[in-house]
Formats: C-alpha cells, structure tokens, sequence
C-alpha cells in the first residue's frame, strides 16, 4: 500500500484511471522484487542494515512513480493545472501583471526594498 502511495503522488491529477490501475501492479510487483530478490542475492545490499526496507518502499517506488507520471501523464489533464503553476515560458505572464496601483508587482517590491530614511540615505531592507 505504501509503495503504491509512493508510486501515484507524483502523477497525481495527470495520468488516467486505468494508467493508475497499472503504475498500482507494478509498485506492488517491483519494489517487492527488488527487495525480495535482488536484495538478498546482491553482497552490497546485505551489508546496508534496510530493516524496514527504506530503500526500496521510496527509491525504488518513487523512481516507478516518476518514470511511468512521464510515460502516462495525460496534456488534457496538464490543462487543469495551468493558472496554479508556471510552466517554461508562462512565468513572463507574472512580469506584465499589475498590481491595484497599476505598477508591476515586482517594481512594487523593489520600491518597498529601497526607502530613504530622514537624512537622505537609501535603506535596503
């Protein structure tokens, strides 16, 4: 159950239902394998003290999860996450905005960055 946990939050809201239904059988099946088997024939594994199989619940599970997100996600599903997150190229969108005073809001931030103080001198916060 957890490998499967592990293996569907990076895919989270962009892969399909039946893409769900085969990253669950291979984060169950895999880890399972590597640390049934492969970790008890490697000599390097046996001497990594992995009682409650760490390595293979989350390394091996969460690449899974990473791997296949990439192979089934699905750009229909991206769509919904557009106005949440900037993507490549989108975050100049930030940059033209305004704010209520009508400026950008990164000049607005450097403005409140840079004040004078009574003498004159510019404080840098």
């Amino acid at each position: 159950m957890i490998t499967g946990l592990v293996c569907i939050t990076p895919a989270a809201g962009v892969v399909q239902g039946w893409a769900s239904l085969i990253m669950g059988v291979f984060s169950g099946s895999i880890p399972w394998f590597t640390m049934m088997v492969i970790h008890k024939r490697s000599k390097l594994l046996q001497k990594v003290d992995d009682t409650m199989a760490v390595l293979h619940t989350h390394a091996i599970a969460g690449s899974l999860g990473g791997i296949l997100t990439g192979l089934f996600a699905e750009p229909k599903l991206n769509a919904l996450f557009y106005e949440a997150y900037a993507i490549w190229g989108q975050g100049d969108k930030l940059e033209n905005s305004s704010s209520k005073y009508g400026s950008s809001l990164y000049e607005d931030v450097e403005v409140a960055a840079t004040k004078k103080n009574k003498r004159g001198s510019q404080i840098e916060m």
